[in-house]
């Protein structure tokens, strides 16, 4: 079996012999989670050009401490041959990366101010030979905190990461099109146009109450008309885009891509596809689903066999399942994601196992109101957080432990809330079992 880094160490095929797909974008998805060194240059608004630098300037040594600090010594090295790799592979030759931002607050106060986030740029001209670029998403990290945002989303939209992805795709899409964009500056293009979203997105949020049955999607160009003449744009010769995200950025990817599209028609048109690799959706009631109408089917989402994540508020975006190397929830983990004649080793469906689960979650979630979902998502929080541990790799190197301390917490809590917890762990605990209808 292979996965991503075993194709990078033994198929050279361009671009030109085989186009951009899901396997590159994993990873590049892979790449995103590296923590890039002061050498890489940052995200810069106020630019009027993308500022890149050869992937090379990746391979220092002295960095590499710092680089590759996941909490998992074996996903760190994991991603570290990666970058080795594809900085050896003639596929990637030439590229260059730039353009990153990370914003982390964790709020002990407001939830509405947590967030983890990160994005950076590659620029795949040379390797393509046309102007092509791929903005990637960091996904959740292995941190509790991380994860708690995820779960936010089921009760807001946009949580404060979906905004940072929104504004960071509109500049990096603009400035990419280089001086065929003669508006002036995005941060007074992106306030501006919160009154318009605000027709979008059925939320508990700062945005008005609209109501979003007058909302024509499908027929709002003439609607739009202000946003799309102030921005005075000759989009006619200007690069590919990707987006892409693993995880919490697959979610962002698509969200940012929403955005991007409503705010601007013709340059969320070169937004060539979005990828989501097991990324969570979005709840129904959380953001209307005529908001997928026009990026619905550049939406390309890949999850394991053993889906959870990418599974979670599921509003019906098709998806494709690839086989994975593992078990249970550590099949989210790109590594183990099997690949085949250089594209994913795909297979019919998900595991029943999986969809009892994830269906279990989503009708714990959002079959209740707003603020009954925030005081039940806050309350399962609190309770991983009363063990005293900070990562998932923690708590799982003190299952046996962890397991029971968490049973004994949950027989305090409302009976809906018990049972899922207990179902989740036993689903993942079982994972390993085959079962004569499953793969």
């Amino acid at each position: 079996m292979s996965n991503i880094l075993d194709l990078l160490n033994n198929d050279f095929t361009n671009f030109k012999e085989r186009k951009f797909n899901a396997v590159d974008s994993l990873i590049l998805c892979e790449l995103a989670y590296i923590c890039m060194p002061e050498s890489i240059p940052k995200y810069n608004d106020d630019s009027n050009a993308l500022a890149t630098v050869p992937l090379s300037e990746l391979l220092r040594g002295e960095d590499f401490s710092s680089m590759f600090s996941s909490g998992s010594t074996k996903v760190d090295e994991f991603r570290k041959n990666l970058l080795l790799a594809v900085e050896s592979s003639p596929r990637y030759r030439g590229m260059r990366v730039g353009e990153v931002l990370e914003r982390f607050d964790e709020s002990n106060i407001d939830d509405s101010c947590e967030q983890q986030f990160a994005a950076v740029t590659f620029d795949l001209t040379d390797c393509i030979g046309s102007s092509c670029f791929v903005v990637a998403f960091r996904g959740t990290d292995n941190t509790l905190v991380g994860w708690k945002e995820d779960f936010n989303m089921a009760f807001r939209c946009p949580v404060p990461a979906q905004e940072s992805a929104a504004e960071y795709l509109l500049s990096i899409s603009r400035r990419a099109c280089k001086d065929s964009c003669k508006s002036g500056g995005i941060r007074g293009i992106f306030s501006s146009v919160g009154d318009y979203f605000a027709n979008l997105f059925n939320k508990k949020s700062d945005f008005k109450k609209v109501d979003l049955d007058k909302v024509d999607l499908e027929n709002s160009d003439n609607k739009n008309s202000d946003l799309e003449n102030n921005n005075d744009c000759d989009l006619s010769d200007n690069p590919k885009i990707f987006v892409v995200g693993h995880s919490k950025g697959g979610n962002m990817a698509a969200y940012a891509a929403m955005r991007l599209d409503a705010q601007d028609r013709s340059l969320g048109n070169h937004i060539n596809k979005i990828y989501s690799m097991d990324g969570p959706s979005f709840g129904s009631d959380v953001v209307d689903p005529k908001v997928f109408s026009r990026v619905v089917s550049r939406i390309e989402k890949v999850v394991p066999q053993s889906a959870f994540i990418g599974l979670i508020m599921d509003t019906g975006v098709p998806y494709k399942v690839t086989v994975a190397d593992s078990i249970g929830l550590m099949q989210h983990f790109g590594m183990y994601w099997q690949v085949k004649d250089g594209d994913f080793d795909y297979c019919d469906c998900v595991t029943s196992r999986a969809l009892a689960v994830s269906k279990a979650a989503n009708e714990w979630m959002m079959s209740l109101p707003f603020e009954e979902r925030k005081r039940r998502i806050d309350s399962v929080y609190s309770m991983f957080s009363s063990l005293g541990y900070s990562t998932f790799d923690e708590m799982s190197s003190h299952w046996s432990e962890v397991v029971p301390a968490l049973l004994k917490i949950a027989m305090h809590m409302d009976s809906k809330t018990y049972e899922l917890i207990r179902s989740v762990m036993s689903a993942f605990a079982l994972a390993s079992v085959p079962s004569d209808k499953e793969n």
